[in-house]
């Protein structure tokens, strides 16, 4: 049996391998981004909600695009705190340290 760096050690080639593991790995991102987004919904309401978008977390940040210049100013400033807290209580299976609003 061959063994190099194009092949693993149960003998199938990385090239085999490496799509089903990003596909795997898609999917779990995919599926903890949609229960942030239902997390986010019921944290903020319905109508918020539809004035909002979680776009993706990195580093411990969670990113959130705000499509209402009043929400914008309003989640940004005097409802940051309690938002983070919310969102910090609410998802256990990522840490999150802060909230980033976008426009």
């Amino acid at each position: 049996m061959k063994r190099g760096f194009e092949e693993f050690p149960a003998g199938k080639k990385a090239s085999l391998l490496l799509p089903n593991i990003l596909k795997g790995i898609k999917n779990s991102h995919e599926k903890k981004l949609g229960e942030i987004c239902r997390i986010w919904q019921e944290i903020v309401g319905e109508k918020y909600a539809s004035m909002t978008k979680v776009v993706k977390v990195d580093n411990d940040i969670l990113y959130i695009k705000v499509f209402s210049t009043p929400l914008y100013a309003l989640f940004s400033t005097q409802e940051k705190s309690r938002l983070e807290k919310e969102v910090q209580k609410k998802v256990s299976f990522l840490r999150i340290k802060t909230i980033v609003f976008r426009r």
